[in-house]
């Protein structure tokens, strides 16, 4: 059973959430400085005073196996049976990978890099966002680099049990903070609505997240609206709902390697193809299409996408995103990124081809690479 908890002050239901199992052992999973500066922290102890917590903040941006592995090793020291995430989408994926591993012998899991865990018996885990952007808390997967290379863990069980978003613990990020999280919410909704996996429930939740967002993130950026970040906050949720039917596509594929390699946060990697692929993704025929539904499909959905942010045609959205994205200093260029042309042929080889199918149209590499290397 899900429950989601969606207000202002959500985050006093925690208490009385812990209260229905006899005698929790917690495994609190949090961000190092985020976590204080959030104003989680003070919140969190005091409701978690009277329970036995055992805390895991000792690692990095974007889950490696080394980190998880540690996490899983104290996890199952103090037979922990409740996981509460309370962080960025990188935290609350370390949640579900933990949760995910947490009965796979450590062996195994480091000498056949086998990422499958047929025996998954998952703990009860609590998500708490302090970002408006992931959307991890709404979906059924969760990333995990070993080396240089993603994977994507998916279950059905992955999808935490209770998700507690509290705009009130969002205040705290760094304009550039909320400008990546939210770019990757666009992306996630803008991807969803033209996936090839699309349906009308997912559409649905698209929809009003990438209007949402339109009106709400550069008032969350500009001028720390209260009432911005509670959009924001639905509106992340809604694009996570989104793409755990659809899951991602091009821009996504093409953000970890971005991020992997150049070290570009997630949000901001996710954001640099979003205009050339709504271009792009509009000149789909009958030879590059990958969505058995059709090219007029493809174009009336990439249309709506058009009208959704009051553009009257492809020209006239591409204009508008850009000028979105400099509304929140979110830098589009790699060139002005000063990123050499070979290394980014070297990024493009790396690129998770899985997403790049969700795509509507196949994605031509060369094309590109030119607009890449030239933008």
């Amino acid at each position: 059973m899900k429950h989601d908890f969606i207000h202002r002050g959500a985050v006093e239901q925690l208490k009385s959430i812990v209260k229905e199992y006899n005698s929790p052992k917690i495994f609190l999973i949090t961000g190092k400085k985020s976590y204080e500066e959030s104003g989680a922290e003070t919140k969190i102890s005091s409701l978690l005073k009277n329970f036995e917590v055992v805390h895991f903040n000792g690692f990095r941006t974007n889950p490696i196996l080394s980190d998880v592995l540690e996490g899983i090793e104290l996890f199952n020291t103090h037979h922990c049976n409740i996981i509460i995430s309370v962080g960025g989408g990188s935290v609350i994926d370390m949640g579900k990978l933990i949760n995910y591993f947490h009965t796979v012998p450590k062996p195994h899991l480091i000498s056949s890099q086998n990422i499958s865990n047929p025996n998954f018996k998952p703990k009860t885990h609590i998500a708490i966002p302090t970002t408006a952007g992931s959307g991890s808390e709404a979906t059924q997967f969760a990333v995990l680099y070993i080396g240089d290379t993603k994977y994507s863990i998916d279950h059905t069980e992955l999808k935490p049990n209770y998700v507690i978003i509290d705009p009130n613990l969002h205040h705290s990020q760094t304009p550039y903070q909320i400008a990546v999280s939210g770019a990757d919410a666009f992306a996630q909704a803008v991807e969803s609505y033209w996936s090839i996996n699309s349906t009308s429930e997912s559409r649905g939740y698209a929809q009003k997240a990438i209007q949402t967002i339109w009106e709400s993130l550069p008032l969350a950026f500009q001028k720390n609206e209260s009432n911005a970040f509670l959009k924001m906050a639905e509106a992340a949720h809604l694009a996570g709902k989104a793409i755990n039917i659809t899951r991602t596509t091009a821009p996504h594929a093409l953000s970890y390697a971005f991020t992997s390699q150049l070290g570009i946060p997630h949000g901001h990697a996710s954001a640099l193809t979003i205009p050339y692929f709504l271009k792009y993704n509009y000149q789909v025929n009958q030879n590059d299409l990958n969505d058995s539904r059709g090219v007029a499909f493809v174009k009336e959905r990439i249309e709506e996408i058009c009208k959704f942010i009051h553009a009257d045609n492809i020209d006239s959205a591409f204009t508008k995103l850009i000028n979105f994205y400099q509304k929140i200093e979110i830098e589009l260029s790699l060139r002005e990124m000063n990123t050499p042309h070979e290394q980014l042929k070297h990024i493009l080889s790396r690129v998770n081809t899985e997403r790049m199918k969700n795509n509507p149209r196949k994605p031509n590499f060369e094309h590109l690479e030119k607009y890449l290397a030239n933008n």
